[in-house]
């Protein structure tokens, strides 16, 4: 199927979840703020609860300190 993450189209397996997602961008979960068709994503969210459908638009962001 179909979504986009960070206004890049690209395909995914049917049925996946948000972690999923996360795990097959390899990207680390920690410091990341996320968008869900919108929605901000809370950080006590779930995220292998989390279903992602045909069509749905991520914004992954990450979180970085410095000084």
């Amino acid at each position: 199927m179909e979504i986009k993450i960070n206004g890049e189209t690209r395909q995914v397996a049917g049925g996946i979840s948000l972690h999923q997602v996360i795990c097959e961008l390899k990207i680390a979960g920690e410091g990341l703020a996320i968008e869900h068709n919108g929605k901000f994503i809370e950080e006590d969210t779930d995220w292998k609860e989390l279903p992602i459908a045909e069509g749905d638009v991520l914004e992954i962001v990450r979180f970085v300190g410095g000084g």
